[in-house]
């Protein structure tokens, strides 16, 4: 279970946080960005070293139908992590 989902922007040291489902929040640079809420974790980055997962979870099992998936959107070079483990 999510208890929060944000994140540290490594450029511009903005932390974002998205609170509710469809909360699009991006740092004020605009390097990353965070989606979902409490209901998933939704990461983008130009550059994924720009990112730092600052989410905070507890040990509970995901929910059914929720998968790791990685795709590039129409913005150039800007790529979307969703449930995904950050190591």
């Amino acid at each position: 279970m999510i208890i929060k989902n944000k994140a540290l922007c490594n450029k511009c040291k903005d932390i974002i946080e998205s609170k509710h489902v469809h909360d699009f929040v991006s740092c004020k640079c605009g390097a990353i960005s965070v989606d979902g809420g409490r209901d998933y974790l939704k990461r983008g980055a130009k550059d994924w070293n720009d990112l730092i997962d600052l989410s905070e979870e507890t040990e509970e099992p995901p929910k059914p139908g929720k998968t790791i998936k990685e795709e590039k959107s129409e913005k150039e070079g800007f790529k979307w992590l969703v449930n995904g483990s950050w190591k």
